[in-house]
């Protein structure tokens, strides 16, 4: 199970006159997620950078998640943030994936390296969302693709060049 896409969108909650702005971070998957898992909060941690005196970056202003909703009909995970974020300092998303289980109890494959168990990295800005780690085609190398290929995932590979070329 990998994360298929994942969005970030300005909401408006609350009444008319109560009514604020918030960021709502959709995330779906390519299969069912054990629901009460996929409810945790715990699971999802979104950071927001900050520079270091090397002029290094590092995520570890935690930003606060109100809420978190799970629909299995069509495998989505709807994260609410407390406010709107400000996406003009990168933000990053990390869920743990030995935390977030599919329906049969096989951990998230966030890095998409065929393994279960590698976390999702995404980074948050304002020009759109990147997913670390993740292998596109023109990373791979010619021993990764001779292992796809033994290993019967064609499919895999066809879906790699569809979100490479939708990059």
């Amino acid at each position: 199970m990998t994360v298929e896409s994942l969005r970030v969108e300005t909401v408006k909650v609350g009444t008319r006159k109560r009514a604020r702005s918030t960021t709502e971070l959709l995330l779906q998957f390519s299969s069912a997620l054990n629901a009460g898992a996929a409810r945790n909060l715990g699971v999802y941690h979104l950071d927001q950078s900050s520079r270091t005196k090397k002029g290094g970056t590092q995520y570890n202003k935690p930003v606060a998640l109100a809420s978190v909703s799970y629909s299995a009909s069509i495998n989505t995970a709807t994260l609410l943030a407390r406010s709107k974020l400000n996406l003009a300092q990168p933000e990053e998303l990390r869920i743990t994936a030995s935390q977030l289980p599919d329906s049969y109890g096989r951990p998230l494959d966030g890095n998409d390296d065929g393994q279960p168990g590698g976390d999702l990295v995404a980074l948050l800005t304002k020009r759109g969302v990147k997913i670390e780690n993740i292998a596109t085609p023109s990373t791979l190398t010619a021993k990764a693709v001779d292992a796809l290929l033994s290993a019967g995932q064609l499919q895999r590979i066809s879906a790699l060049f569809r979100r490479h070329k939708a990059m």
